[in-house]
């Protein structure tokens, strides 16, 4: 019975932030009866250590996720507008902190926040996910349908927000986004733990977007029927050697 008390009073300290770096007059009169101080701290002052690692390490994986933000906003503001709020509203309840900020922008969508904030979190996120996914390394046959990989991210943007990204993180400062819309999709390569994106015209977005619903290459072909000028083998070539799409469980 004891150790059930000691982890709901530990779990709720822990997820209560400290006000100015310390914990409150009801937390530190309760912490003696939970924990042994020694020569160097008090009960409460041990518990306090604990808070602070537990907060800094949410926080830093939430940063991880939203990089670009993290920069744009600085690191202090990230934290108190961000993070903080959105995990006192939402306790982890899951062991993997690589899952940390699922909802996040979710929850953020009807916040009155400044739209710089709203899309950084957004094209942050996109560059994520395509670290969760797995890079299938198999033949493809042409006569099945396709899907995209699931490290495969695919964007239609009204601005540039992936050069607008990099150049923050390069530190360069840009004043705003580029207004001139790309399309754009986000890749993993096996073993360089890094995405990379590409530069997509619209007849290579628009079958990327056929593989993304599952289409045999008949259908997805029929997309471009009457075009000219394609060069289809050249296409489908850029798509397997980035290992975008991989042939759609039977």
């Amino acid at each position: 019975m004891f150790h059930k008390e000691l982890q709901g009073w530990f779990g709720e300290v822990l997820r209560t932030p400290l006000e100015n770096q310390k914990m409150s007059s009801e937390h530190i009169l309760s912490s003696a009866k939970y924990v042994v101080g020694t020569t160097l701290m008090k009960p409460h002052e041990r518990v306090e250590i604990y808070n602070q690692q537990y907060w800094w390490r949410l926080f830093s994986a939430i940063q991880h996720v939203f990089p670009s933000l993290t920069k744009w906003m600085g690191v202090l503001q990230f934290n108190q507008q961000i993070a903080e709020p959105y995990l006192l509203a939402h306790n982890p309840s899951q062991w993997s902190l690589y899952l940390i900020a699922e909802g996040l922008i979710e929850w953020m969508s009807p916040l009155k926040r400044d739209k710089t904030v709203l899309k950084l979190a957004y094209i942050d996120k996109a560059f994520y996910d395509t670290f969760l996914g797995e890079v299938v390394v198999k033949p493809l046959d042409p006569s099945k349908s396709f899907i995209l990989q699931s490290h495969v991210k695919l964007l239609s943007l009204k601005e540039d927000l992936v050069t607008f990204r990099k150049e923050i993180l390069e530190d360069k400062n840009p004043p705003k986004p580029s207004k001139e819309p790309i399309k754009v999709v986000l890749y993993r390569v096996p073993l360089s733990g890094k995405t990379f994106w590409q530069p997509l015209s619209d007849i290579e977005y628009g079958l990327l977007e056929a593989f993304q619903g599952g289409a045999i290459l008949e259908e997805a072909l029929s997309f471009i029927e009457g075009e000219k000028d394609i060069d289809i083998a050249a296409i489908f070539n850029l798509f397997t050697s980035l290992r975008l799409i991989q042939n759609a469980a039977p």
